[in-house]
C-alpha cells in the first residue's frame, strides 16, 4: 500500500465519527467533544492534513468549554452554530477522500466458524452473509448475522426432535408449534426462557446454557439498536467465538 491508499474501514469509521460530529443537537457536551476528538485523531494518522486543520477551532472551543463552570448548559444554547462548521468540516474531508485510493482490505472471520457444520441452506445463507460483513469490516452487522446464525441454529436444533420440540410445546403458554415458521411469531427472550424452564427432552438446556445465550442476545441488542456502542472487528469476532463455542457444547452437541 502506498501512502495515498486508504481502507475502507478506515473510510467507513470517519465516516462514522463525522456523521456523530453533524448531528451535534443530540449528545451532551462530554459525547460530541468525544465525537470530535475521534474524528481529528483518525483523520491524522490517515494523513487527511487538512481535515485536521478544519477540526481543530472545533476541537479547542469544545476543549474550552468541557473546562468551564456551565459549559454543558453554554453548548446546549450555541450547539446550532456547529452545525456549519460540521458541514464545512465534511466537504473538506470529501475533498481529501477523493484523492485517495480505496483499498478494500479482507477482514477475516474467526476460524472457530469453521465448527459450523451440517447446517440448513437457509443457515448457510445466514453464514455467508456473516462471512461477508467480516471481510468488508463491517462490525455492527456481523454480529448481528452471527446472532442470526446462532440463534436459528438452536431453534433449529428443538424443532428438528420429536421429544425436544414436545417438551418446548408443553411449557410454552402461546399455543403449539407445528411447522418450523411457527417459531417467527415467538421472541428471542420467549424461546430461551421457555427452554430453560421445559423438562424432559430439553432438561440439559439447564441455567449456565440459557445464561450464556441471553448473554450474547443482550450484546446483539446493544449493536443492533442505535445507541453508542462501539464496533470492531475484534469484538465481532470475540461475540463469534464466544457463540460458536456455546452452540457446540452441551447440549446442543
Amino acid at each position: 500500500m502506498s501512502e495515498n491508499d486508504l481502507t475502507a474501514y478506515e473510510l467507513i469509521r470517519l465516516g462514522s465519527h463525522l456523521l456523530c460530529v453533524r448531528n451535534c443537537q443530540i449528545y451532551t457536551l462530554k459525547q460530541y467533544k468525544t465525537e470530535v476528538d475521534k474524528l481529528v485523531e483518525l483523520a491524522a494518522k490517515v494523513g487527511f492534513k487538512s481535515t485536521v486543520d478544519a477540526a481543530k477551532p472545533l476541537q479547542e472551543e469544545l476543549s474550552s468549554l468541557a473546562s468551564q463552570v456551565g459549559g454543558d448548559a453554554k453548548f446546549s444554547v450555541e450547539r446550532s452554530k456547529f452545525g456549519p462548521i460540521s458541514e464545512s468540516i465534511r466537504h473538506v474531508m470529501n475533498g481529501e477522500a477523493d484523492r485517495r485510493t480505496l483499498i478494500l482490505t479482507d477482514a477475516k472471520p474467526p476460524a472457530a466458524i469453521g465448527r459450523l457444520t451440517g447446517l440448513e441452506p437457509h443457515q448457510q445463507a445466514l453464514l455467508d452473509d456473516m462471512v461477508t460483513c467480516f471481510k468488508a469490516h463491517l462490525a455492527r452487522p456481523a454480529i448481528v448475522m452471527a446472532w442470526a446464525l446462532g440463534y436459528d441454529i438452536v431453534r433449529w436444533w428443538v424443532h428438528k426432535d420429536p421429544a425436544r420440540l414436545a417438551a418446548f410445546n408443553l411449557q410454552f403458554k402461546q399455543g403449539p408449534i407445528v411447522n418450523y415458521d411457527d417459531f417467527f411469531r415467538v421472541g428471542e427472550r420467549v424461546f430461551l426462557d421457555t427452554c430453560k424452564n421445559a423438562q424432559g427432552a430439553l432438561k440439559d438446556f439447564n441455567e449456565n446454557t440459557h445464561h450464556s445465550l441471553v448473554h450474547l442476545l443482550n450484546e446483539r441488542n446493544n449493536y443492533a439498536h442505535a445507541n453508542f456502542h462501539d464496533a470492531t472487528i475484534f469484538r465481532a469476532s470475540a461475540f463469534v467465538e464466544k457463540l460458536v463455542e456455546t452452540i457446540t457444547g452441551r447440549p446442543f452437541k
